[in-house]
């Protein structure tokens, strides 16, 4: 026989769908070290992205047998709030910060990464109203590191 949820049960769903939207909307100001990360591409799920930044469409490139890959995201936020949480996140990730250029106030940031033989370049600039984060994925023989 079914049970009927009830009032109460009601009351505590209803309570949990508001807590996870709450949850959802907080820090949209930005992305800071504890905003969550969303892995979008299962090909390349050890790169995050903030939560608030969408892939760009028609935009971005990978090639199919091997992990290269230029993907955009756009999403508004400030280039060097954005480049703080990707030196804060990719080494949870296991990346290694090689080099960063650009720092608080900046129009315009760059930060290199390493991992095994691969490396991650990411390129945080303005563009229009957004931010946009370039992504480049690629081996370090190839770019002649």
């Amino acid at each position: 026989m079914a049970r009927s949820c009830g009032r109460r049960g009601w009351r505590g769903l209803a309570g949990g769908v508001l807590g996870i939207a709450a949850a959802g909307f907080a820090g949209c100001a930005g992305p800071s070290e504890t905003s969550p990360a969303v892995v979008v591409n299962p090909k390349y799920d050890d790169v995050p992205v903030p939560y608030n930044f969408r892939q760009a469409p028609s935009r971005g490139q990978t090639h199919v047998a091997f992990r290269v890959a230029e993907l955009t995201y756009l999403g508004s936020a400030r280039v060097d709030r954005t480049a703080d949480w990707y030196a804060a996140r990719m080494p949870r990730f296991r990346w290694n910060l090689e080099s960063s250029e650009g720092g608080a106030g900046a129009k315009r940031a760059v930060l290199l990464f390493t991992k095994n033989e691969e490396r991650c370049r990411i390129v945080i600039e303005p563009e229009g109203d957004l931010t946009a984060v370039r992504i480049e994925i690629g081996y370090k023989n190839a770019s002649g590191s």
